[in-house]
């Protein structure tokens, strides 16, 4: 008997590409919903965006980018339908604010055709940027202003903002929205990340893309397993939906983890400084830490590690100014056991004592022998260690070297930071210590090497390593650490590895008498 026919339904793409029956729902299928999947809905699917090249050399680049001279000056005063990003100060009379530089256009990556000096970038010098990141907030005068005193006030940073008078200072958050990053290349997969809420859409595309970028490239590199249990996402990326403060720190930490991405585009420059500030500057706001709830107290310190996260994506000198906050705000609250309990308390601890011996020998020598000889200190920064050995078993047999290194590195850093008071009178003393330093180096090589290629863990041994690498006296040594550190950076990007190099290599340069326990703080930054 031949089977009855029964007409195909034809339902969304993304249903027919995954070889599922669509349930037709409009405006999208609830299928693509449970998935997270952008439902391109019913009836006709335009495959091609307008203006943007898909392939060959102009490939993510509008028509306007891609051939300048087809560019349409665009008079001030035309109202075009589209909406375009509103410029982020009031440009002067009788200027043109569609004028061009088209020797080096900018890179584009929108879906419309929107002109690439829209924003105005004179404000700003980027060729005469300094390394202190918080200097270049767009137009923020900033001292660095420490209010410290016994009222519970935390030492916060003292940002002068000049008022215009025309409110122009949230101008390139509606930019932003306007797609200038929209489809901004940050080489993050699609299923990274999915926004907490059932409906994506709410979230533009700009954002839900740096997201995507935190979540794959900076979440992954701050313990030692990534999984379900990393709190840098699975915590923080809920909490920054409702809470403003978050959202802008962890918007800055990957803009700049994805400027390397996008070198070219000066308002992209202009961007990330302007997250930056607006972080700080939240943070001033809500200075009064004491007559804070225990959620914004906690959102605070989620604020100034992400901070601390973001001197290590770009490499700033603004570590010792960030870390001492971290210790202030500690401190106005009694201490890590008055952070309260939960999943977001334990999970600030379990880094607050984790960041604070990385931190030590990095801000003093003082502070470095305080810290790294104290038991009481080292044991519990192996806590975020342990919590993803609870929550990744399979992986102990590795991670376990991670504290035999750490304690490596401690008796490496001690030693030279607490000599022998005869070094300096007998040669002979001092040529036995030197061998003894090469062979203590040689042990957390070999260590080192025993660490399989193949499991996850090394990130969380930067600290160790630059430690012990800045102990080296043997030329094969160094070519070891120096090899080390830039693999790390070809998988992090993390500006602090190629910095650390740098500094690094004033310490092999130093004098025979001079101890490199005291050149580590002079860096000011932040290796972990």
């Amino acid at each position: 008997m031949t089977r009855p026919y029964h007409a195909k339904v034809k339902g969304c793409y993304e249903c027919s590409q995954r070889r599922i029956n669509c349930d037709r729902g409009s405006p999208e299928c609830r299928k693509c919903i449970a998935k997270g999947v952008k439902c391109s809905g019913l009836g006709v699917r335009h495959r091609f965006s307008n203006g943007v090249a898909t392939r060959g050399y102009c490939i993510g680049k509008t028509m306007d980018t891609a051939y300048p001279y087809m560019r349409r000056k665009v008079k001030p005063n035309v109202t075009k339908t589209t909406t375009l990003p509103e410029p982020s100060r009031n440009p002067t009379p009788g200027q043109d604010t569609t004028s061009t530089t088209q020797e080096s256009p900018s890179l584009q990556f929108t879906d419309k055709s929107i002109d690439t000096n829209i924003i105005s970038n004179d404000a700003v010098d980027f060729l005469q940027a300094s390394d202190n990141t918080l200097d270049l907030c767009y137009e923020l005068p900033i001292s660095w202003e420490l209010v410290l005193g016994g009222n519970g006030v935390l030492p916060f940073i003292n940002i002068e903002t000049q008022d215009d008078g025309d409110g122009d200072g949230d101008n390139w958050s509606k930019d932003a929205e306007s797609g200038p990053l929209c489809e901004a290349g940050l080489l993050a997969s699609n299923e990274a990340l999915i926004i907490p809420p059932s409906n994506p859409d709410h979230v533009p595309a700009w954002k839900r893309r740096l997201l995507l970028n935190y979540s794959d490239n900076i979440a992954t590199e701050m313990i030692a397993v990534d999984g379900p249990h990393n709190g840098w996402r699975h915590l923080m990326l809920p909490i920054a939906e409702t809470d403003d403060l978050v959202m802008d720190a962890i918007l800055a930490v990957s803009l700049f983890h994805s400027s390397r991405f996008l070198q070219n585009d000066l308002n992209i420059d202009q961007i990330k400084q302007d997250y930056y500030g607006r972080a700080i500057q939240g943070l001033q706001k809500r200075s009064q830490l004491r007559d804070c709830d225990r959620s914004n107290q906690q959102s605070i310190l989620i604020t100034i590690l992400l901070l601390l996260t973001a001197v290590m994506v770009n490499g700033s000198s603004d570590f010792p100014i960030l870390f001492s906050m971290l210790q202030s705000a500690i401190d106005v609250l009694g201490g890590e056991a008055e952070l309260g309990s939960g999943d977001i308390a334990e999970f600030v601890v379990r880094q607050v004592r984790k960041f604070k011996v990385y931190a030590a020998p990095l801000l003093s020598e003082e502070a470095g022998i305080k810290i790294i000889s104290s038991e009481t200190e080292i044991a519990p920064m192996f806590d975020c260690l342990n919590h993803c050995l609870q929550n990744s078993p399979r992986y102990v047999d590795s991670l376990t070297l991670v504290p035999n290194l750490v304690h490596q590195a401690r008796e490496i850093y001690m030693k030279q930071a607490i000599p022998d008071i005869q070094t300096r009178a007998k040669p002979h003393i001092r040529a036995r210590h030197v061998i003894e330093s090469i062979s203590r180096v040689q042990r957390f090589i070999d260590t080192l090497e025993e660490f399989p290629e193949d499991t996850p863990g090394k990130q969380v041994l930067t600290w160790a390593c630059f430690v012990a690498a800045s102990d080296c006296r043997l030329a094969e040594h160094k070519e070891f650490f120096s090899n080390f550190f830039l693999s790390r950076y070809v998988r992090s990007g993390f500006m602090n590895l190629t910095m650390g190099l740098d500094a690094l290599g004033k310490i092999w340069a130093r004098k025979p008498d001079e101890r490199w326990t005291v050149l580590l703080p002079q860096s000011k930054l932040f290796m972990m």
